[in-house]
């Protein structure tokens, strides 16, 4: 009896929340959660506005000082909850660029506004830096805000100058988007993000210069946690891990200092195929063939340096066939990928008719931790994902990362439930962790003298990137995005 009372109860109130989402235009009942974290934002910030007074110090001085009115300790507590609340809001303004909340896109501008002024920057600005830039070359050259940027041994240095690091190069490539983007006709993204732009600059420089003292402190430092908060994130997810296997890299190009990989890319037709051929079809096989070299354990210099320089052959031979299998990622979830250890690589052929979604053919049957020579899948395993209950409700569940970049469009309630059936059975372990909390003091500020683990790969190893294995090197995306959407059979 009272388990149907309480489905009855739980029905009607899921009934009200969607007519109330239907009123406010939302596509989802529960972005109504969105209002409650915003809004919280706002209330915060409003109320201790208000607590600021004018104290008059000389009566025959037109001139006032404000007092904030309450307490250090305080102060310092509602500072430290707006922060972590404006940080909630970046959250929200990353799931708002991937995926729009309401069904009116003017309604969506308007909240594109209201998200503005509680990050402090047009949210629309993160388009092309996150969406175009890290989402489709995450952690490659062409990623304006990848980590293998950061080089210090000590990482709290490197989370501390992140976001100085990328900043020149998120810029340059921003402003070079939107210009694009005026230039081909794509008006309406440059217009939204000007718009963005007028309604918030202003207001923010008309309270700078009336009410520096309130501004700085109530509305400028949180903003700047904020921004400082989601874009470090990416130290968090993806530091360390593996590469897509469509973006050409191997399947561990985090080795250690001192090692190299090499990966082979081939195409085998039948007779009834032909080379120009993109997307996969029946008949087509994918061939991959990967060598991990341990050239300090196994290696002399000599035979690095034949490794390396058969390595940069495979790389020009081969180029194009990479390209062409940019193509099959909407197609085909899974590629065969083989790893051997021996000089020789292994070779695995598997045909596309035996293909299974999400499966990882090289090995079939096998899991992770039940078999010490199970082969994670670079695809599965490209960044961490932070599963705790407390952050995935304040955030919306942009603690699944990984499903979010196999999925970017996909609404974020689906999250939970998609990266349990389909990420976690091909996930490494040390990829899902419970508490963000413990694993930043843990990686960033613990010593390693008193037990942290530091910079780590993506299956627990020490790490720590370096010009040697692993090159600084820029590469303007741009270009090659517009390049593309002129003529989308060029390939990129």
């Amino acid at each position: 009896m009272g388990g149907s009372v309480t489905t009855a109860t739980s029905s009607s109130l899921t009934l009200t929340l969607k007519q109330i989402a239907y009123v406010c235009n939302l596509k989802h009942h529960e972005d109504l959660r969105t209002f409650l974290i915003v809004g919280m934002y706002y209330a915060s910030v409003i109320w201790r506005w208000r607590r600021y007074k004018k104290v008059d110090n000389d009566k025959n001085s037109s001139e006032s000082n404000l007092d904030p009115n309450l307490p250090l300790v305080l102060d310092c507590l509602w500072l430290l909850f707006t922060c972590i609340q404006a940080f909630f809001t970046a959250t929200i303004v990353h799931n708002c660029i991937h995926c729009a909340q309401f069904w009116n896109y003017h309604v969506n501008t308007l909240w594109h506004v209201v998200l503005t002024h509680s990050y402090g920057h047009p949210v629309s600005t993160l388009i092309p830096g996150h969406n175009l830039s890290h989402h489709k070359y995450v952690q490659t050259p062409k990623d304006v805000m990848r980590t293998t940027r950061m080089r210090n041994k000590n990482n709290l240095f490197n989370l501390l100058t992140f976001v100085v690091k990328i900043l020149p190069s998120v810029t340059s490539q921003d402003n070079k988007y939107f210009r694009e983007c005026l230039k081909r006709g794509n008006s309406a993204t440059f217009y939204r993000m000007r718009f963005e732009q007028l309604c918030y600059y202003p207001v923010q420089v008309y309270l700078a210069y009336y009410y520096f003292q309130q501004w700085w402190w109530v509305i400028l430092i949180p903003q700047l946690f904020a921004k400082f908060g989601i874009i470090s994130m990416n130290l968090l997810q993806h530091d360390g891990c593996l590469v897509l296997k469509e973006l050409g890299e191997t399947p561990d190009p985090y080795i250690a200092e001192g090692s190299t990989s090499k990966l082979n890319f081939e195409k085998d037709l039948d007779e009834n195929s032909s080379e120009s051929d993109v997307s996969p079809v029946k008949g087509i096989r994918k061939v991959f063939t990967a060598e991990t070299i341990f050239d300090k354990d196994i290696y002399d210099e000599k035979n690095l340096n034949n490794n390396s320089e058969d390595s940069s052959t495979t790389a020009d031979s081969s180029g194009g066939e990479n390209n062409k299998s940019k193509k099959s990622r909407k197609e085909s979830d899974s590629q065969a990928t083989t790893v051997s250890s021996s000089p020789k690589p292994s070779q695995v052929t598997v045909t596309e008719e035996d293909s299974l979604p999400h499966q990882d053919h090289i090995n079939r049957g096998k899991r992770p931790g039940k078999n010490p020579d199970y082969l994670y899948n670079p695809d599965y395993n490209f960044a961490r994902d932070f599963t705790g209950n407390f952050i995935n409700f304040w955030t919306c569940n942009n603690g699944y990362h990984s499903v979010h970049h196999v999925r970017p469009s996909m609404h974020w309630t689906k999250y939970p439930d998609y990266s349990k059936k389909v990420v976690e059975p091909y996930q490494h372990p040390e990829l899902r962790q419970n508490n963000l909390l413990w694993y930043t003091l843990n990686t960033f500020f613990i010593p390693k003298w008193m037990g942290g683990k530091g910079r780590v790969t993506w299956d627990g190893r020490p790490y720590h990137p370096s010009t040697k294995n692993e090159p600084d090197v820029d590469m303007d995306w741009v270009d090659v995005f517009f390049k593309v959407f002129n003529d989308p059979h060029k390939v990129n």
